[in-house]
């Protein structure tokens, strides 16, 4: 996490890298959504997540890549993405074969489970396995290719497709420089 917030400071902090390492102190609304998040949701969101919308807040870094917020919002967010994936997996045949082998995650359950987006139609979601949230590997799928899985936290493959120019898949260090974040 520290990474991306040296390399994408957040707009709202000074020195967010040293807040974000000394903070123990959560916004009450903050706290409220996260509630209320993991009421429709089902399990605890990783932590990362959580510590990623306390810096930055809902938006998109780099012109490319879109962090989805837990609940409602203006725009989409976890809670109404999972909310659609699931609606096609259970309608659409087509829509349901996509999701394998993973499948959409359920509460109790497994599988996937979105938190991002990019302008390119790429699918960013953790993998549920039943496990530590702080734990589930990302997956993505490009609207090229299948399923993906990345054995990583959320906030390094942000890192990584900012600033990384050897993560091939998604970077876009070779073309946003410097990387940033444009909150909505």
């Amino acid at each position: 996490m520290c990474q991306l917030v040296t390399q994408v400071p957040p707009s709202s902090t000074e020195n967010a890298c040293s807040q974000w390492a000394e903070s123990a102190v959560v916004p009450d609304q903050m706290k409220r959504t996260r509630t209320v998040a993991e009421e429709v949701i089902g399990p605890r969101l990783p932590a990362g997540h959580k510590e990623l919308f306390i810096l930055f807040g809902e938006g998109e870094f780099s012109g490319c890549l879109d962090l989805y917020p837990p609940v409602e919002s203006d725009t989409a967010s976890i809670a109404s993405w999972l909310r659609s994936m699931r609606s096609a997996a259970e309608t659409i045949p087509y829509a349901r074969e996509g999701y394998a082998p993973h499948g959409v995650f359920t509460p109790g359950g497994t599988g996937l489970l979105p938190w991002g987006g990019s302008v390119q139609a790429d699918e960013f979601c953790w993998l549920v396995d039943g496990g530590d949230p702080d734990t589930w590997p990302v997956v993505t799928r490009s609207h090229s290719e299948g399923w993906r899985t990345y054995p990583m936290t959320m906030s390094e493959f942000v890192y990584r497709v900012l600033d990384d120019v050897g993560f091939e898949d998604f970077t876009v260090a070779d073309t946003v420089d410097p990387p940033y974040f444009e909150a909505l």
